[in-house]
């Protein structure tokens, strides 16, 4: 099925990396984006410029904290009803950028809750619609930091861990389903959607633009491609880590690159 007459259903919608791929859809036609997101005016103020610009029926929003899954189960049913869903973008994501020792544990369990187990939550409730319409494609918006330590956000880099893990096991799930089931698991550096405000890049991995990653990630579901990586050194990043001693790719990756201190000076969206 061709990426102009899909349905995409998009976590986290309502700013960053969410807003940007509902605008670049949208302006795409016969595409309807379906938003979720716990920000509640956030959210009316993109679908009230979206519906604008692109018309009502191509937009519909639904605040939702995804943390709350019998919630989400009644949410995700009410969107089934209306249509099919044809494309899963689990974007929604929380950062935590400080040392272990600074979390509060609310802070923790709110980043591993809405990274992971509201990621994988979602997944079986929208994999269960697809299986029964005999198609569908998953985006599980994972990290670069899915590849290698980054101090200063242990919690983070576990969850994108895990995502790049249970990814490629949906992957291989899906797959196994049919010729019409895909996953797509996007790893990208730091973007600047105002998530990692304060985050130090560089020449090799330099702050992401949201309108190229967006963009690549729709390249991504029309071809079908198992990863995007952003930059191009991230594509090395787990050979790195395969041949070289811990050692080595400590000094490589955290000294030369400076990778472990890139969230020293971390302040976020809304700093």
């Amino acid at each position: 099925m061709a990426v102009n007459s899909q349905r995409w259903l998009i976590t986290g919608g309502a700013s960053g990396l969410g807003k940007e791929l509902a605008e670049q859809l949208l302006s795409q036609p016969h595409t309807s984006v379906l938003l979720l997101d716990m920000d509640q005016a956030g959210l009316a103020v993109l679908a009230s410029s979206l519906s604008d610009t692109y018309g009502t029926e191509r937009v519909a929003t639904y605040v939702q904290d995804i943390r709350d899954t019998r919630k989400l189960q009644e949410t995700i049913h009410a969107i089934s009803a209306k249509g099919p869903i044809d494309v899963l973008v689990n974007n929604a994501g929380l950062v935590g950028g400080k040392l272990l020792v600074d979390l509060d544990h609310s802070q923790i369990d709110d980043v591993l809750d809405v990274n992971v187990k509201a990621l994988v939550h979602i997944s079986k409730m929208v994999l269960q619609l697809m299986y029964a319409q005999g198609h569908g494609h998953i985006v599980n918006i994972a990290s670069a930091a899915g590849f290698t330590p980054v101090p200063y956000m242990a919690p983070y880099v576990g969850s994108k861990w895990a995502v790049v893990g249970f990814s490629e096991s949906l992957r291989l799930e899906m797959e196994a389903l049919g010729p019409d089931f895909h996953c797509t698991t996007v790893c990208p550096a730091y973007i600047d959607t105002g998530m990692f405000e304060g985050a130090k890049d560089n020449f090799l991995l330099p702050m992401l633009h949201a309108e190229q990653v967006v963009k690549s990630i729709i390249k991504a579901v029309r071809k079908k491609k198992i990863y995007v990586r952003l930059p191009f050194m991230v594509r090395f990043t787990p050979f790195l880590r395969g041949v070289l001693p811990t050692r080595v790719f400590d000094t490589i990756i955290g000294k030369w690159l400076g990778i472990y201190k890139s969230m020293a000076a971390f302040k976020g969206r809304g700093a």
